[in-house]
């Protein structure tokens, strides 16, 4: 399967997985915000991480997280693929 048809199905499933959390309760998506991506997708999406994110993943939720505050802010990344 080629990378965009994978990322293409990963959103297609974290979309899924936002629209049926959006009708927890207020209290609970308050919660949510106050959480950073990491600790968000942990707890929304358990399954999808058995391991612990490398430090490449670590760096980029942190930049994810500081675009909550600083808005037009743009992240663009090169990188090999495969391994």
């Amino acid at each position: 399967m080629s990378f965009s048809r994978q990322i293409a199905r990963m959103m297609a499933r974290l979309a899924s997985g936002l629209h049926s959390q959006s009708r927890r309760l207020p209290r609970e998506r308050q919660q949510a915000d106050e959480r950073g991506l990491l600790e968000w997708a942990a707890h929304y999406l358990p399954k999808h991480f058995a391991k612990p994110p490398s430090a490449m993943h670590g760096w980029l939720a942190e930049e994810v997280d500081r675009m909550r505050v600083r808005r037009g802010v743009k992240v663009s990344l090169v990188g090999p693929r495969g391994g």
